[in-house]
């Protein structure tokens, strides 16, 4: 039974990269027979040895298209169907993408997913394209890594571990040398893993997810405010609500007694004196690093004096 609003994937890559075998292997093995997809081809796109296997299947229409360097063009597409729109890979993908906000409003369609496919052997040996990968990554939900005979394992490790440890929240899946795709139904959930969310209502959601990739991996979160998180404005009810659940302080102005504590805890280890702590605690009334500052000073100098020849 046809959704209600037919979705759309748009497919970001380099020429050759072999986006049109992974398309195929997602309508073949990822929707049902019964399922109606189209295919849009960018008009200067070349043959590709995927494209037999692609016109093959019954449910699929193959149209081709053509960017103005502006907008996408209105395209009567059929009711109901999955669109898969492959991006015009020797022009701007950031263009394109921008432009495909009003083309999804003006056709009607929602948004399912942003793919990249990108082709490791080029990627290696080009180091330059990295920053049009970033570009792309950037507002992807997943990543295919297609052409990886003949890669460095070094190299790819890397470069997953380059977005991994930026917390891109995108899935990385390496392809096989023949093509087929392991769980294709999972890469079809429509549930958003991009860093970029402009194409939806509410950027903060980019933030959201951000919030979710760090979590699970497992790091701290400190967020600086002026007021407590109930309070915040600008913040999606979810995001308030799972920052109110963790540890909030309320830190006010220090009193001489706190300050006096941190600078014995500090200066222990610098084996100040006791007086001099507490002349810096009751001289010092800024931030705790101010006071430390003011502490380090003292050991400074005290150590310039041991070293400096008597008489000077």
């Amino acid at each position: 039974m046809p959704s209600p609003t037919p979705s759309v994937y748009f497919v970001l890559g380099t020429p050759g990269s072999g986006r049109r075998g992974i398309v195929r292997d997602l309508i073949e093995n990822g929707l049902a027979a019964t399922d109606r997809a189209v295919v849009l081809l960018a008009g200067g796109e070349a043959a590709d040895p995927a494209d037999a296997r692609l016109a093959a299947l019954r449910n699929v229409e193959i149209r081709r298209w053509r960017w103005d360097g502006e907008t996408l063009p209105e395209i009567d597409l059929p009711v109901g169907a999955t669109t898969f729109f492959l991006s015009d890979a020797f022009s701007s993908p950031i263009d394109q993408l921008e432009a495909l906000k009003p083309w999804l409003a003006s056709q009607g369609l929602a948004l399912a997913r942003i793919f990249t496919v990108v082709d490791c052997q080029l990627a290696e040996k080009q180091p330059v394209l990295r920053q049009w990968f970033d570009a792309c990554i950037h507002f992807s939900d997943v990543v295919f890594l297609t052409r990886r005979e003949g890669v460095a394992n070094k190299w790819l490790s890397d470069f997953v571990r380059h977005y991994k440890d930026e917390f891109y929240p995108c899935h990385f899946v390496q392809v096989k040398a023949k093509g087929d795709l392991p769980t294709p139904l999972v890469w079809l959930d429509p549930v958003a893993r991009r860093v970029s969310q402009y194409f939806h209502p509410s950027r903060r959601q980019g933030w959201d997810l951000k919030f979710n990739a760090l979590v699970d991996a497992g790091k701290q979160i400190v967020v600086s405010a002026d007021k407590s998180p109930s309070d915040l404005n600008g913040l999606e009810d979810r995001l308030r609500t799972r920052l109110g659940c963790g540890i909030v302080a309320d830190i006010h102005a220090t009193t001489f007694e706190l300050r006096l504590s941190i600078l014995v805890a500090k200066a222990n280890a610098a084996v100040v004196k006791a007086a001099s702590v507490a002349a810096v605690a009751k001289a010092v009334s800024a931030a705790p690093t101010a006071m430390v500052a003011a502490v380090k000073a003292v050991v400074a100098a005290a150590a310039t004096d041991r070293w400096r020849p008597h008489g000077r």
